[in-house]
């Protein structure tokens, strides 16, 4: 399971209580002592900033790390760090090609950093490829503050200005009124070491 730091006690309890399960914690000396490859121990629970801030502990829990690479992209852009972010969303993009969530943090990374025409035809991709998932409806949003004529359609989070923005949802959103929906990422519980997120 990969989630908020605060989170990982409850996730742990949780799990405890209603599956009857162990969720063990990783910590960066988990993977330094090499604990994952040594134990047969099938549920692991890992904080999403330890797992964005370390690369041992990206790549111990999740080799081709797509979903990691996008996080990791969106706390970036929201912290204005666009070149960071552009090398991590290429990587997501890379690892899974057609991906909505992804092409959306591209897209909005794209408009913040005025290549409007770029950012538009992966708006347009994701609205035409997949209308009914949750990133079409941000991409369609954008969409039209770019499409409304105003002087500067997109917001400081890669947000449309104007009454066309979709509140934020998912733990990748940044607080903002105005902030397009976030790609969705769920936690999830690995079978076993070689399954972990």
């Amino acid at each position: 399971v990969v989630c908020p730091a605060h989170l990982v006690g409850k996730w742990q309890d949780d799990t405890e209580r209603f599956l009857g399960r162990t969720l063990k914690r990783i910590t960066a000396d988990t993977v330094r002592e090499q604990i994952l490859e040594l134990s047969d121990h099938p549920f692991w629970v890992v904080s999403l900033q330890l797992a964005a801030a370390n690369p041992r502990v990206r790549e111990a829990i999740d080799p081709d790390r797509a979903e990691i690479f996008l996080l990791r992209a969106s706390a970036e852009r929201a912290l204005e760090r666009y070149d960071d972010a552009a090398r991590d969303i290429t990587r997501a993009l890379e690892l899974r090609t057609e991906w909505p969530d992804a092409l959306l943090e591209r897209a909005n990374l794209n408009a913040l950093r005025g290549r409007l025409e770029e950012a538009r035809r992966d708006w347009l991709k994701i609205a035409g490829n997949w209308p009914e998932h949750p990133a079409a409806e941000a991409a369609r949003a954008n969409l039209a503050g770019l499409d409304g004529g105003a002087d500067e359609p997109i917001g400081k989070n890669g947000a449309p200005k104007g009454p066309t923005a979709v509140q934020p949802s998912g733990p990748t959103s940044v607080e903002s009124p105005t902030a397009p929906r976030a790609a969705r990422h769920s936690s999830r519980t690995a079978g076993s070491g070689s399954d972990l997120p």
